[in-house]
């Protein structure tokens, strides 16, 4: 992670999303320390404000997504035409 070091050091308006299996890590706390926004989403309803603050934020910010390792993941569908 330490080219967030480095995109927060220069504010480059870098937007990164973590999908965040460990539970025990907060990314989001270590963006702060580093000088970027870190925001954290704990709950799926919390997604869509998450996102939203992070596009209209101007530098640099991660956003950490909590993600329960046994879930399986839902493959995204091709639009249809």
């Amino acid at each position: 992670m330490a080219e967030l070091l480095t995109v927060a050091e220069h504010r480059l308006p870098v937007k990164v999303l973590l999908a965040d299996t460990s539970m025990a890590a907060n990314f989001a706390f270590w963006a702060d320390a580093c000088g970027a926004l870190g925001l954290r989403v704990e709950a799926a309803a919390q997604l869509e404000e998450a996102v939203g603050r992070a596009l209209d934020h101007d530098g640099p910010v991660l956003v950490d997504v909590l993600v329960d390792p046994a879930e399986q993941p839902v493959p995204a569908l091709a639009a249809s035409a």
